[in-house]
């Protein structure tokens, strides 16, 4: 017990905030000359800055004692735009920089001596509109036997109790429920907070008292079955969160709750499913499986009375505050992810229930009626499997013979803004973008845009949609005027009924109807989502290895087949007529690596874009045509999608730029400028190369 508590070190004892008496500090750079530059103390040692448009804003920090200090540094919740370069240094030597975004946090921790000065420089990072950062100061409680004698020796005692009352197997599944959870928090959060440590040991504590109780009262069969529910509901998180980060090498990251909080949530579960080694599935199943066992050869054993178990039971809670099961890692991790994802959901559905109030002002009409586009948004194709892209394999024949013939242009620098299907479309179908700073769920969306624009809008998907009001493609799908789904699934899952083909002819009864109106129809496909050699039937089984490469480029030929298909039903419509076809993300097949962005290659951002239009469309909007064929080789990010719909669409509205528009003659994307999964990388630096 000792060895296993010990192999989790390094550990962080209990923090304490830093004493305002134990410091002083003055600041440099910051003053009125210097715009947005700021340092404020607040309480509990914490300190809001922001930096300076022109020079860095700067804080010297003296210290009356030598101090060992435990920092951390984000930004605030409510900021809305731009990151922060820091540079920690005690006295002239730097000991880190970093930088700090909505998502990603900082943790440090350093000595500093009785003399010494901690100098923090804020930089900006590009913008400096709204990021406002924090710092927290923290120092440890100097306790030796806190810090690491008093879990070992709690959990000494405990044993010692529950194997004299023979109620040891109920003790031996606790513990190892609490090395799972100290295994996850040190894969996730790198460093171990003995708080936290301390806190999941009394309540596991609790937990052991109250099965004890169980066993009192059930037969043992019922108290088993009890146990077992209880034990699993309260190990099955930190162990998933473990095996995940054993298998990727990697942290969860805010994106992967994410995914599994939004529309296609069970694409996170299918992703894991797919791609985790077997030793960790093996390595999950041994651990429900021990669990299992231990619980069930535990038999009612010596009668503890009532009142003892009540005083123990009173003992412990009376050692643990509210405050500290509320500061509990990972239950505090998931929480406040569930909470910001659930607080722009609802800041999105107030847009979008004030645009049909009339509360929000913006204008978007358009002069021309008659025509027909149809926008088919793809899911999870890299373009490197397609045929017309140059792959070795014949996977898009329909697609090829169309571009052969002048049919289709298809666009060769593309890339998609994020690698999670509701990442992407955030943006993509939003006025938001990486570029301008907008927050998604502040924004019109291009539903918004077509509905003012008097355009009837159709919204057809073989996505899971859950309810209405779940995830953002669905609060945007439920504004179209017309909404049909084929995917009957609810829940966490992305298992489709219907193979993508049955939408075909739903397009086509639609398009058959005749209107003097302007019509925009949205087909949202599950496309080439794992797991792989679902997504097609049997007869589009040409590549029969059946692995995962094969499986893949079966998909790809399928979903030829579809999107040719979607196509030539349109070339059968008269007048106007338009069609874009844009998968949100790709995979990296190669790697069998999927689309998390947790270990992101460029290879999950290789996507197509192909466009097509009928020769009444090239008539009418010849300069807009022309445009987007100068501009199929720039460099465009699909978050840009937005404002080159209403572009390709001719809509005249005050939500549009023209410099994100690719039918635009004043489109513009410098290679230097260009941003990948939402700002965290530049486009040429780290990830300008298939790797």
């Amino acid at each position: 017990m000792f060895f296993s508590f010990n192999y989790f070190q390094p550990t962080i004892p209990e923090l304490i905030y830093l004493p305002n008496s134990s410091y002083s500090y003055k600041t440099q750079n910051i003053n009125a000359n210097n715009h947005w530059s700021k340092f404020k103390e607040l309480k509990n040692s914490n300190f809001f800055i922001h930096p300076g448009e022109i020079n860095s804003s700067v804080v010297l920090f003296k210290f009356k004692d030598t101090q060992k200090l435990v920092m951390d540094f984000s930004l605030n919740r409510v900021a809305t735009g731009g990151d922060i370069n820091f540079t920690i240094k005690i006295d002239s030597h730097i000991k880190k920089r970093f930088n700090i975004t909505k998502e990603k946090k900082e943790h440090i921790t350093l000595n500093i001596y009785k003399k010494s000065t901690l100098i923090i420089i804020a930089n900006k990072n590009g913008s400096t509109f709204q990021d406002w950062g924090n710092i927290q100061i923290f120092t440890p409680n100097k306790s030796f036997f806190d810090n690491n004698m008093l879990i070992p020796l709690l959990w000494s005692i405990f044993f010692i109790i529950l194997w004299y009352t023979r109620y040891y197997y109920l003790a031996i599944n606790n513990y190892m429920i609490l090395l799972t959870v100290i295994a996850s928090e040190k894969m996730n959060f790198t460093l171990l907070y003995i708080s936290s440590i301390y806190t999941s040991t009394l309540l596991l504590f609790i937990l052991t008292i109250f099965m004890i109780f169980i066993y009192k009262i059930f037969s043992k069969r019922t108290a088993f079955i009890i146990n077992l529910l209880i034990s699993f509901s309260i190990y099955i998180v930190p162990l998933l969160m473990l095996v995940y980060s054993l298998n990727f090498e990697t942290k969860i990251t805010s994106d992967i709750m994410f995914a599994v909080f939004q529309s296609n949530s069970g694409e996170a579960y299918d992703y894991i499913t797919n791609f985790i080694h077997t030793k960790y599935i093996l390595f999950t199943l041994l651990f429900i499986l021990s669990s299992t066992t231990l619980l069930y050869l535990q038999k009612k054993a010596v009668n503890i009375t009532t009142p003892i178990l009540i005083l123990l039971l009173t003992t412990i809670i009376f050692n643990i505050s509210f405050n500290k099961i509320l500061s509990l890692r990972i239950p505090n991790f998931i929480g406040d992810n569930i909470e910001k994802y659930n607080h722009e959901l609802e800041m999105f559905k107030k847009v979008q229930e004030k645009r049909e109030a009339g509360e929000i002002e913006f204008k978007a009409t358009k002069e021309e009626s008659g025509e027909t586009y149809i926008v088919v948004i793809g899911e999870s194709l890299n373009k490197n499997h397609m045929g017309l892209y140059g792959y070795h394999r014949d996977t898009t024949p329909n697609l090829s013979k169309m571009y052969r013939n002048h049919k289709i242009i298809k666009f060769d620098n593309i890339y998609s803004n994020h690698t999670h299907t509701m990442k992407v479309l955030s943006l993509a179908l939003t006025e938001a973008n990486q570029y301008n700073k907008k927050d998604y769920y502040k924004s019109l969306s291009i539903i918004d845009i077509l509905n003012r624009a008097n355009i009837e809008t159709y919204w057809l998907s073989n996505q899971n949609m859950l309810g209405g009001w779940d995830n953002l493609v669905s609060v945007m799908a439920h504004s179209a005027n017309h909404i049909t789904s084929i995917n009957t699934s609810i829940g966490y899952t992305i298992t489709a009924q219907k193979y993508d083909g049955e939408l075909i002819q739903k397009v086509a009864k639609i398009i058959s109807q005749k209107s003097e109106k302007n019509r925009v129809i949205f087909v949202h496909l599950m496309g080439n989502h794992t797991t792989y050699y679902t997504r097609y039937p049997n007869s589009y089984k040409r590549y029969k290895r059946n692995n995962h490469i094969d499986q893949y480029d079966n998909s790809v030929l399928y979903n030829d087949y579809v999107v040719s298909s979607i196509l030539k039903e349109l070339q059968k419509q008269k007048g106007i007529t338009g069609f874009i076809y844009m998968p949100d993300h790709a995979d990296d097949v190669e790697k069998n690596l999927g689309h998390s962005s947790a270990h992101f290659t460029i290879e999950m951002t290789q996507i197509p874009m192909i466009i097509s239009f009928n020769q009444s469309y090239k008539k009418r909007y010849s300069n807009r045509y022309q445009t987007l064929l100068k501009n199929r080789y720039r460099l465009f990010s699909n978050d840009l999608f937005y404002d080159t719909l209403i572009g390709i669409f001719d809509i005249k509205t005050n939500r549009y730029s023209k410099k994100y528009d690719l039918s635009s003659n004043s489109y513009q994307l410098k290679e230097e400028d260009a941003l990948m999964l939402h700002g965290k990388y530049h486009y040429n630096k780290k990830f300008n190369f298939l790797q």
